[in-house]
């Protein structure tokens, strides 16, 4: 077992080896191999070695990588059998024993045996290869070439086997285990598996496990594909006289993950060139058929491939014999089992016709031949790019999906899509949120003005409403829900719970408590289900119950969950300030929040999340946020498809700051729905009517944000230093209180040892002692839960949350940011700006935006500093010049901006009482 930096996680691993119902003290070794482990996981090696002193084993070494440990081991090892269980994953309890019943009854035939492999923390679910574990059998992929075993770590193999082999140190970290295996199995392309024992791999948070840093390596690209792949090719070649199809599928498993990657942020033009050079030539050695049989990828990712190994389009070469699709000889798509799905994205209500907007999914033939019947009748269809819904391979577009846009008369009875020449096959559909439509749920419908839209599987209907319809509709509806909570979740109940029978049975041998819960877990996963379908339910109830009683529009206004101070707090206060506001106006926010009670104070605060709040959601006429992260338009998360029928609200989008940069990959239409998009610049209004956002002038409104109202300026001889948050180093979301989780990680980035060297800089302290000055630092939100990793000083200190960001802004002098759209607030009070790009090489290729209009350069309010001491001199010399903004950089500020008043709130809240609307319709009056 290598040991590396593990030692938050080495017990679990150890503990589920020792808790095997094979007795570990007779039939058991563990071999420690500390590869030069820098932190405490030497003594925890220690504490287990004393505890079982005849089974356990603790070698050091310096650092010399994952194969140079395994090999160590496997010299060491006295065993009849070899697993190397890695020291961050874990086994199952019944493990050991079933593994060697099995090897025992079929020595003479195999070398090795493979067990399932199952994710766990950051991600879970069960691994694509999985598909083999059907029974306890033994696989011969001479004659089952797809059955493959890659994992080193998911298998038991024979110790005389990998005495013989070991493992090649010169293949790299990234495919040492599918390398020797490769080398194993064409020895003996036999092996056995065993269906009940698993593998547990964690997939770290901290996301420090070796596959998860492999795309940031040039290594990876440029060198593991022929050190692995090309050099098992040619062993293969050597011993058999070909490559058998068996190792051209591991390769090839293996490239379609490369082939997935959209972008990437290491390689130059030239680098990116020889790569796909490189792929290309290792799949020149690949057969058609065996490319086509890849699982993880699709259709379109497959045309691709064939079509520059065999350097001509194939899909027009490509022939049809009864709705299969022929390349010389090889099926590359079946109407059936590759059919092509309608993707419903929207359906938009206008006074007497529905306008529904999606995309054809696996349109790999155009999609042109689409057809839209109405009762009997071709519809026109109107061709929308889908630019956002593009596949990419390393930011080369290989399929773009046909989009598409249809009016269909409210008075229309039935719709479906088909293909041109065989009206009768009615094409799937698939819908999404903004359809008002569940995906999850036979019989769900919408009722909106006039009509009831009820979905199929493969159609629509479109009847007339009335209000027993309605009831009708809702009672069958309600049927549907109601199934969920007996249909598969009882059957999947007693499976976890057959699953877990090595948790009774374990703790009563004394399993440690952590594994045993770890087992539980899988027995409560129905019950939560249970518990979720009774509050859609319930919710539904009180949404119907409840909306008699509330006529006059709601309006839900909200910042953070956990923070407001922003324009979402501004324009509440203004609101509920008028008297002659008509609506019902709250202003959501945890009530854990600190502001939480000092809102109260300006009109009602509901508490985030809870179900009061839920309610008022499924109530609202208008969801109005400076915020568009999903849990502001879905409170519901996972079963938001349960009451999309029932959202009447239109998104106002406030905006946290001013959009510079394109970011309409993630607040496109089809992404956010907007309803009104507020902007404060020209430049922006423009970059967003004329981007790829998809909203119109109807959409996006010149106002101003509101937080600008209560912009002040009192200078304090402050340096603010406001960096933004950087998408790969971010954690996960917690689903409950919106925060990222902690990313052990982010110590080693570039971004915190720049930061974290400004604030102690001794130059900069030097100065400030000079000029009276003091620095804060202020982390991104997202960036919440790394402040205890900055460490700062008498002069700088590190913020903590909720940060007072209207003090920051009127009491700094200086502001230092990166690419944060609060320099446009510093710049707004003509305060001098200093933007630092030590990574804009990285900072696009790794962000959710791309580069839009706004040119730092051309556009800035400030000077930009790419390296760290010019950063340190900027920051001196405006210090020194007592913190003036330069006449250039006003003049910019003064041409740039829409206005400077204080009346950005007021014209926010006549933008939205302006917008038409959402009229109760009859069935709800």
């Amino acid at each position: 077992m290598p040991v590396y930096n593990v030692e938050s996680f080495l017990s679990e691993a150890v503990e589920s080896i020792i808790n095997q119902s094979m007795d570990f003290e007779r039939h058991c070794e563990i071999i420690f191999i500390n590869d030069g482990s820098p932190d405490n996981s030497e003594k925890i090696c220690l504490e287990y070695k004393k505890r079982f002193p005849n089974n356990i084993r603790y070698i050091k070494q310096e650092n010399a990588g994952p194969a140079a440990a395994r090999n160590r081991g496997i010299e060491l090892a006295e065993g009849k059998y070899i697993s190397m269980v890695d020291s961050d994953d874990r086994i199952s309890r019944n493990t050991l024993e079933e593994v060697s019943s099995f090897f025992e009854s079929h020595y003479d035939e195999i070398d090795l045996v493979a067990i399932k492999q199952v994710f766990f923390e950051a991600r879970t679910g069960e691994h694509p290869l999985n598909y083999k574990f059907t029974s306890d059998r033994i696989i011969d992929l001479s004659k089952n070439y797809d059955e493959i075993q890659m994992s080193i770590t998911s298998s038991f193999i024979k110790a005389d086997i990998l005495k013989e082999y070991m493992f090649e140190e010169s293949v790299g970290r990234y495919a040492e285990d599918s390398h020797l295996m490769g080398k194993i199995l064409l020895k003996n392309p036999k092996f056995g598996v065993v269906v009940r024992p698993t593998y547990f791999y964690r997939k770290r948070l901290d996301q420090a496990s070796s596959l998860d840093t492999t795309i940031k390596d040039k290594f990876w690209y440029l060198e593991t594909p022929v050190r692995a792949w090309k050099s098992l090719f040619d062993i293969a070649a050597k011993q058999e006289g070909k490559i058998p199809e068996y190792i051209q599928f591991m390769a090839m498993y293996d490239l379609q993950w490369r082939f997935k990657q959209a972008t990437q942020s290491v390689l130059s033009p030239e680098e990116v060139s020889r790569y796909k050079k490189l792929l290309f030539s290792l799949v020149a050695a690949i057969d058609d058929r065996v490319i086509v049989a890849q699982r993880q990828i699709d259709v379109s990712h497959k045309l691709y491939i064939l079509s520059k190994k065999h350097k001509t389009k194939i899909i027009n070469k490509a022939e049809e014999r009864q709705g299969k699709v022929f390349y010389e000889g090889v099926k590359i798509y079946d109407r059936v089992s590759d059919a092509r799905t309608v993707v419903v994205d929207m359906i938009e209500e206008r006074p007497d016709v529905l306008e529904v907007e999606g995309y054809v999914q696996g349109a790999v033939f155009g999609g042109n031949d689409l057809k839209v019947i109405v009762d009997g009748k071709e519809c026109k269809i109107i061709k929308v790019p889908r630019i956002h819904k593009r596949t990419y391979f390393l930011d080369e577009v290989i399929f773009e999906p046909y989009g598409f846009k249809v009016v269909i008369p409210k008075r229309a009875g039935l719709a479906y899509a088909c293909v041109e020449g065989d009206e009768n096959y009615r094409l799937p559909l698939v819908f999404e949120r903004f359809s008002h439509l569940n995906q999850m749920a036979k019989m769900s419908y919408w009722a909106c003005d006039g009509v009831i839209v009820k979905r199929f599987y493969n159609y629509l209907t479109i009847t007339s409403r009335t209000r027993m319809r309605r009831i009708a509709a809702e009672l069958q509806y309600a049927v549907v829900l109601a199934r969920r909570l007996k249909l598969g979740v009882v059957r999947e109940f007693m499976i976890n719970w057959k699953r877990s029978n090595t948790f009774s049975y374990g703790i009563k041998n004394g399993v440690d408590l952590k594994t045993a819960i770890m087992e539980l877990r899988w027995v409560l996963i129905p019950l939560k289900s249970v518990v979720r379908n009774l509050f859609s339910l319930a919710m539904r109830a009180a949404y119907f119950a409840l909306r008699p009683f509330y006529r006059r529009p709601i309006w839900i206004i909200s910042d953070r969950i956990m923070a407001a101070d922003d324009s979402g707090e501004i324009l509440f206060r203004y609101i509920a300030s008028r008297p002659d506001v008509n609506a019902r106006i709250y202003f959501a926010i945890s009530k854990k929040s600190s502001e939480y009670a000092a809102l109260t104070k300006y009109g009602k605060v509901v508490d985030y999340g809870g179900v009061y709040y839920k309610i008022l959601f499924l109530l609202s006429d208008k969801i109005i946020s400076s915020e568009a992260a999903d849990y502001v338009i879905n409170p519901f998360r996972g079963y938001v498809g349960d009451f999309v029928d029932l959202f009447r609200f239109d998104f106002v989008f406030l905006q946290h700051g001013i959009i510079k940069d394109d970011i309409s990959s993630w607040l496109n239409k089809y992404s956010k729905n907007i309803k009104l998009f507020v902007t404060s610049t020209k430049p922006e209004y423009e970059s967003i009517i004329n981007g790829d956002y998809g909203y119109g002038s109807d959409i996006v409104k010149l106002t101003g944000l509101p937080r600008y109202d209560l912009l002040s300026s009192h200078p304090k001889k402050k340096l603010i230093l406001m960096p933004t948050w950087r998408d790969n180093l971010a954690g996960p979301i917690d689903p409950i209180t919106g925060d990222r989780l902690y990313n052990p990680g982010f110590i080693k980035s570039e971004y915190y040892k720049f930061y974290q060297d400004l604030i102690n800089d001794q130059r900069l302290l030097a100065v400030f002692k000079e000029y009276g000055f003091t620095g804060e630092l202020y982390l991104h939100p997202s960036f919440k839960r790394q402040i205890k990793d900055f460490k700062g000083n008498g002069l700088f200190t590190i913020k903590e949350m909720p940060h007072d960001y209207p003090k920051a802004k009127r009491e700094g002098s200086l502001l230092v940011t990166d690419y944060s759209s609060v320099a446009f607030d510093f710049a707004y009070l003509k305060k001098p700006v200093i933007y630092t790009h030590f990574d804009e090489d990285s900072f696009y290729k790794t962000h959710t935006s791309k580069v839009g209009y706004f040119s730092y350069e051309k556009n800035g309010f400030g000077p930009v500093a790419y390296e760290y001491n010019k950063t340190v001199r900027l920051i001196t010399e405006t210090i020194e010049d007592d913190c003036t903004m330069p006449k250039k950089y006003q003049k910019r500020v003064e041409s740039f901006f829409y206005k400077f008043d204080r009346d950005n709130s007021k014209r926010v809240y006549e933008t939205i009482i302006s917008m038409k609307e959402n009229q109760l319709s009859e069935g709800d009056k």
